[in-house]
């Protein structure tokens, strides 16, 4: 019974401590449940989605059509223009209009297809986080599946069976459960 009286009196002076200074009871109570409703409505609706983004292709065959095609089919990424330059495509990005683009400069599909090693490159602004790391993400994937269906195609000209092409080009089977 003893325990429960200096339980009661501990109670009693902790709670006059608490009504002297608000800020107790601020960080204790309206601090933490502020907070959580902000990271809950952060992302209410879940990952975002068909982010704009645009392709500069100064190369304009067939083979890099289908790869702004398999570009445009990820589900976070929607390409909503094709750029004369980079510049323009620059232009967009500061101007918020797109979260970045993909730059295919002329002569890849001949580089690419000789093995002389293409350079593609990618620019997207990381202003959002979130923003910034999906579209990344989208274009760093599209430019390794264009190497690997060229590798694909050359291997399959070479008489290679398909057990083998997928060996070589995918050693490691990944299998991944995006949330």
């Amino acid at each position: 019974m003893r325990y429960l009286i200096n339980i009661w009196r501990i109670t009693k002076r902790e709670m006059k401590i608490l009504m002297k200074n608000p800020i107790y009871g601020w960080c204790m109570l309206l601090f933490p449940l502020l907070t959580m409703l902000f990271f809950t409505s952060l992302l209410d609706e879940g990952v975002p989605q068909e982010m704009p983004v645009g392709v500069v292709d100064l190369d304009n065959t067939s083979t890099t059509r289908a790869l702004v095609r398999r570009l445009d089919a990820f589900q976070t990424s929607k390409v909503v223009d094709n750029y004369s330059s980079v510049a323009a495509a620059r232009h967009a990005m500061q101007e918020n209009q797109i979260y970045g683009f993909l730059y295919i400069p002329k002569g890849m599909t001949d580089n690419l297809l000789s093995s002389r090693r293409p350079k593609v490159s990618f620019y997207y602004s990381n202003v959002s986080i979130a923003a910034g790391s999906l579209v990344m993400k989208d274009l760093k994937t599209i430019a390794t599946l264009d190497s690997a269906a060229v590798g694909q195609a050359t291997m399959r000209a070479k008489g290679y069976t398909p057990e083998q092409i997928q060996t070589f080009l995918q050693p490691i089977r990944i299998d991944l459960h995006q949330v």
